[in-house]
């Protein structure tokens, strides 16, 4: 990963991303395959792939791109397609300006 760093290591956030995922669809506040999630890291955005039920999600299917919308990680299934929620999250962290803290 690269860029600045937070207080957390990159196994860490991919265990974090689908914990929170399922915690998401226990409460009701996300359905099954609908939407997605990210989490900013640095110049790392951690992505839920496209048509995986929230709370099935494993650590290794997770994509991380970097602010250029680059595939730096891919799942470990080539199956797996990138959430088609990717430029909105790109758009929500340029508007926002919260590449550099």
């Amino acid at each position: 990963a690269t860029g600045t760093r937070g207080s957390m290591e990159p196994n860490e956030i991919r265990e974090l991303v689908p914990e929170l995922c399922r915690l998401m669809y226990d409460k009701g506040w996300a359905t099954g395959t609908g939407g997605g999630f990210s989490i900013r890291d640095g110049d790392d955005i951690y992505i839920t792939p496209s048509g995986v039920q929230k709370e099935r999600i494993q650590p290794q299917d997770l994509f991380v791109i970097n602010r250029d919308n680059e595939v730096s990680e891919a799942p470990q299934n080539s199956d797996l397609k990138l959430s088609e929620c990717t430029p909105l999250f790109l758009q929500a962290y340029n508007l926002r300006d919260v590449w550099f803290p």
